[in-house]
């Protein structure tokens, strides 16, 4: 016996979804009070929290050098593999002394004001 392939049509598309939105409708009571006490847990942890929020991060800056490789790599560089010793990155070598010494960069990284303890300090 051959079985009927079943198809989705736009009426039983439309009727789901007049059926969900019937049962929003019917429940919403219960949709508004669960809404309701999620949020209430949530203000009442948030305000249970003593104390502020206190974030560290560290920098590191790491100068590229630029290390010849063996002799196969010029051939690996010819088909994008391999530097050949060649390092363009924006820490290696001249560019790592013009980044120290630019102004917006000291002014950023080290004349920014920053909140320890509840005093105001310079690094």
């Amino acid at each position: 016996m051959i079985q009927k392939e079943e198809q989705i049509t736009v009426k039983d598309i439309l009727l789901s979804i007049i059926g969900v939105k019937n049962k929003i409708k019917k429940n919403w009571i219960v949709i508004l009070l669960c809404t309701l006490i999620g949020g209430g847990i949530g203000l009442a942890y948030d305000y249970s929290k003593k104390g502020k929020d206190t974030y560290t991060s560290t920098v590191k800056f790491y100068l590229e050098t630029a290390a010849p490789t063996n002799e196969f790599g010029g051939l690996a560089s010819m088909f994008g593999g391999g530097n050949n010793g060649q390092s363009n990155g924006l820490f290696s070598g001249a560019n790592l002394d013009e980044l120290v010494k630019s102004t917006e960069f000291v002014e950023r990284c080290l004349l920014t004001e920053v909140d320890i303890n509840g005093k105001k300090e310079v690094l």
